[in-house]
């Protein structure tokens, strides 16, 4: 599975000026055409009863069949693969990125990606990333915002994941009331608020150990668990051994 979380919490940038806009995260939206990206994708708030990604909406204006092709694998696959994109939608502009800059994983990066499945020995683990941020067009609506493990990485399957937009990502964007209430320990209204409270719970003690929660500084997150057929181990080339390659636990 993979599910998603989003969060803005307060804080200025990191030039001290105060945000002008925030990520989408609405509960109560009906996720179709540009609307789909209301919510952060892929998401566990966002399933069918049967562990597979809702791609109802999924934004296909003109009725492309090339569109649909591509869809209906994805339909039928449960949770999410182990090498995701998260897409986030930002209300406002913000800086183009350059995806091939790889950035480095660390408490103090502008995005985390972190192993946050308390039944993962390996819980807390971080991995190096990219973004970009992908221009306005017919399926994106104004703009999104993605993020990726860097190339060549694959996450341990059956495991929940994290991906976490730090405020220092964009100064453009601030703090969401539905996050900070979830960082708190509260309730969202809505058919979805429960949901996202469970969703969310691994994260915060996750990002607490990780001395990445002081001050407020996550801006978005998405939480989600690998699924990914299960893999041979194979021998690990001299000078690699910083990040493993290969899945690792059971298969969904």
């Amino acid at each position: 599975m993979f599910g998603a979380v989003f969060t803005i919490l307060a804080g200025t940038g990191c030039d001290g000026t105060e945000p002008i806009g925030t990520v989408a995260f609405e509960l109560d939206s009906q996720l179709v055409d540009t609307g789909f990206w209301d919510l952060p994708f892929p998401s566990d708030l966002r399933m069918n009863p049967d562990g597979t990604q809702d791609f109802a909406g999924f934004p296909n204006p003109n009725g492309l069949g090339l569109v649909s092709d591509l869809l209906e694998p994805a339909r039928i696959r449960r949770g999410a693969p182990a090498m995701p994109i998260a897409w986030f939608k930002p209300t406002v502009a913000v800086p183009a990125r350059n995806p091939n800059d790889v950035i480095a994983p660390g408490p103090d990066a502008p995005v985390l990606l972190v192993n946050i499945d308390p039944d993962s020995d390996h819980r807390g683990q971080m991995f190096p990333t990219v973004a970009s941020v992908i221009a306005s067009d017919d399926y994106v609506g104004e703009s999104l915002i993605a993020v990726a493990p860097r190339p060549g990485i694959v996450l341990d399957a059956n495991t929940t994941y994290a991906f976490v937009l730090m405020r220092e990502f964009a100064d453009e964007l601030g703090p969401h009331p539905a996050i900070r209430t979830l960082a708190d320990g509260g309730t969202l209204a809505g058919a979805r608020g429960e949901a996202a409270k469970q969703t969310f719970a691994p994260l915060w003690p996750t990002l607490r150990d990780l001395d990445a929660f002081r001050h407020h500084r996550h801006a978005a997150a998405v939480v989600a668990r690998k699924c990914a057929r299960r893999v041979a181990p194979r021998p690990r080339p001299r000078g690699r051994v910083k990040y493993d390659a290969q899945p690792r636990g059971r298969g969904c």
